[in-house]
């Protein structure tokens, strides 16, 4: 994680960067002394200040595919495109300037990205207040809004620095996909359906093509069987069986039997271990798993699988 000076700084004044606007940002001061004597320690990396030429060859370094938009008047931002795991990425990285001795510099930055579809008309204020209440526990750092020029849901996280290590602007984004992912089922329960092949965020396609199955509206799951994949390490092809009186889930490791509950388009599935919550949509079951036991509790994963049969 990032040093706890970036954090709690960035926590206190993420909160004033909002709406692309121009923000300004001291530099990081230098570590202050020496050393132990004697430690044999290798010098921390210094961090690179971000100018127009520097902050993109970095993330040309880190592996991304870097492209140069416009904004008007001059003014630039970068397109980066990122494959992680399974997921595809597509994030804008804005920078904050001000003016300098006739010369702009960037002070701060803003990463932003548009996800799954446009949001749906038959959108519910459940969903919407849903969204709202992971803002009010997150927004201190990260958050979840609206694009009216694009109609989508679109995640923003701010830095609040003008120069970074490369490892510091790695750990960035690889949180920033993280975040991404783990949001899915909040986020792509508002866009008209499942978001892969459809906007940015989504998981990519795998495996071979379903066979269609005949348009229906599910009422009711009990009597259904879902077939897809997971995106948890060490897994992949996943499966659920709905029975009147419990849920089997076939994956990599077997058969394990669990429960399930059903609140109109809301599935939540619960084994010994872990819980799935997702939502129907037309003929796809999407959302995030969870370990709520042993040594991994708390990690996440998404999910998303198909009806072939009821």
């Amino acid at each position: 994680m990032f040093s706890i000076r970036r954090q709690f700084v960035a926590g206190i004044m993420a909160v004033t960067l909002f709406g692309f606007a121009s923000a300004t940002a001291q530099a990081q001061p230098e570590p202050v002394g020496s050393g132990p004597s004697g430690g044999g320690q290798a010098p921390a990396p210094k961090p690179i200040v971000f100018t127009k030429e520097s902050l993109p060859q970095m993330l040309k370094e880190l592996g991304y595919t870097v492209t140069e938009k416009s904004i008007g008047n001059g003014r630039v931002y970068w397109q980066v495109v990122a494959q992680a795991g399974d997921w595809r990425f597509t994030v804008q990285v804005l920078p904050m300037v001000r003016q300098d001795q006739n010369q702009e510099k960037i002070t701060s930055l803003l990463l932003s990205s548009d996800l799954g579809r446009k949001i749906s008309p038959q959108t519910g204020a459940q969903d919407l207040l849903k969204l709202l209440q992971w803002n009010h526990e997150n927004a201190y750092i990260q958050y979840l809004a609206y694009n009216a020029q694009s109609g989508c849901i679109t995640f923003q996280r701010p830095y609040m620095f003008p120069d970074a290590t490369p490892d510091e602007m790695r750990r960035l984004f690889e949180d920033f996909f993280k975040c991404t992912r783990e949001t899915y089922a909040l986020w792509n329960s508002l866009s008209g359906g499942a978001a892969a092949n459809a906007g940015n965020g989504g998981p990519a396609p795998a495996g071979n093509a379903q066979t269609p199955v005949k348009a229906a509206t599910v009422n009711n799951i009990a009597g259904s069987t879902w077939t897809g994949n997971e995106n948890l390490p060490g897994y992949g092809k996943l499966t659920f069986v709905f029975r009147a009186n419990g849920a089997t889930m076939i994956d990599a490791k077997g058969e394990t039997q669990g429960t399930w509950t059903q609140n109109g388009a809301d599935v939540t599935i619960r084994f010994d271990g872990c819980v799935y919550q997702g939502r129907i949509n037309g003929q796809t079951l999407s959302g995030s798993g969870q370990i709520t036991a042993g040594q991994q509790q708390g990690q996440t994963w998404t999910f998303q699988v198909s009806l072939q049969k009821s």
